[in-house]
């Protein structure tokens, strides 16, 4: 499956980071550096919500016109920018990367499975998901004892920074080897 083989650099590092965001201790720590307190980092995650959901409702309107290029370049981009923002003491403003990390996960999730079940061969798509799906999970298993380690000795823009770097590689990977883009339409088939 050489085809396939071009989504592993984001797979691995922008879902990767989404998943770190989501389900891991990024989102806290981010939520904490930005100096959100419970109550209103409560309300920074339920607001990213709702906007993620009419940004959703908007991509669904459109499905058709959606270019596979144009959306993963422009979440992975968005994502390694938003880290590269959360390095500064930007306070507030930091509501931003939380929005854009979370809509650029929950957008990333339903495209990602939609290209690679257009590209995988019918009796390995279950495979291949299964596969994307731990190969996502993986940086994060491996770097949560570093990201904490960076957050309680006051470092954590390492991460950020690298971490970034890494999504920017792979863009450009991603570009470089993307012969050809393709439309790929999100909505329900007419029965």
């Amino acid at each position: 499956m050489p085809r396939l083989r071009l989504y592993l650099p984001i797979i691995i590092t922008v879902q990767g980071l989404f998943f770190a965001t989501g389900f891991g201790l990024l989102r806290l720590i981010l939520l904490d550096r930005f100096h959100f307190q419970p109550f209103w980092g409560s309300v920074a995650v339920a607001s990213s919500s709702l906007i993620t959901v009419g940004l959703l409702a908007y991509m669904h309107k459109y499905a058709d016109a959606l270019s596979e290029k144009r959306v993963l370049v422009l979440v992975a981009l968005t994502a390694a920018s938003s880290l590269l923002l959360a390095v500064g003491d930007i306070g507030l403003w930091g509501y931003v990367v939380i929005l854009a990390l979370y809509a650029g996960e929950h957008v990333l999730h339903p495209f990602m499975s939609e290209i690679l079940n257009r590209h995988a061969p019918q009796q390995q798509r279950a495979t291949v998901l299964s596969v994307a799906s731990f190969l996502k999970t993986l940086p994060y298993v491996m770097l949560a004892p570093v990201i904490g380690y960076l957050n309680t000795n006051g470092q954590i823009a390492y991460f950020l920074v690298a971490w970034s770097i890494l999504i920017f590689g792979a863009v450009g990977i991603y570009l470089v080897t993307k012969k050809r883009d393709t439309n790929i339409s999100l909505a329900v088939p007419a029965a």
